[in-house]
């Protein structure tokens, strides 16, 4: 878990520390001035509810990494880069556009060794997120990413062109190869909104 904000910040909540875990719950932060709430939990060996109601099936020797976010405005920068781009490349390996030695086809670097050692939950309300010079907008999105099982309970966002999204399934990377369904929704009303339909994967 990174944070690259640039200057002052702060975060406070409820902090809990143990032997193979770290919880921080009813947080509150300021992260390159913008406001956010939610919560962070890391178990290193931990296989249970993740916060997602949902029992853990990966080996109880993976670790689980939880996090909760709700902002106005959030911006992949500054915040959890590391694990964005790990979300970003298991999406790709969905669709088949990313291999597994840990490039997309334009070369972009992930964070491939989290994401063999670790099983990621991430649940994201804002706004407003920035991520890869890419803007959207009313995010409401979960992504599990669980011993080599993409999930996605619920996810929709807007493009800036007026584009909404929303989609939901789940995808299984066997021998490189994705297996599952992914369904996906659009609703567009304008001509930029649907050249971006096209453009979007």
């Amino acid at each position: 878990i990174d944070l690259k904000a640039e200057g002052p910040f702060w975060v406070a909540g409820r902090l809990v520390a143990g032997e193979n875990q770290i919880e921080l719950t009813d947080a509150k932060a300021e992260i390159a001035g913008h406001a956010l709430s939610g919560e962070i939990k890391i178990n290193d060996k931990g296989t249970g509810d993740k916060g997602t109601g949902d029992k853990g099936t990966a080996d109880k020797d993976r670790s689980t990494i939880f996090v909760r976010v709700e902002s106005s405005k959030l911006d992949t920068v500054s915040f959890f880069p590391e694990e964005a781009l790990r979300v970003e490349r298991e999406l790709l390996k969905a669709f088949g556009l990313a291999d597994d030695a840990g490039t997309s086809p334009a070369g972009a670097p992930t964070n491939e060794g989290i994401a063999r050692q670790s099983d990621l939950s991430v649940r994201i309300t804002t706004g407003e997120l920035k991520h890869a010079g890419k803007v959207y907008r009313n995010v409401d999105a979960s992504v599990v990413q669980e011993d080599g099982v993409l999930r996605i309970p619920a996810a929709k966002f807007q493009t800036t062109g007026g584009l909404l999204v929303a989609a939901s399934g789940r995808v299984k990377t066997q021998a490189g190869q994705p297996e599952g369904t992914i369904s996906y929704e659009f609703e567009a009303q304008t001509r930029e909104a649907v050249k971006e339909a096209t453009e979007l994967f």
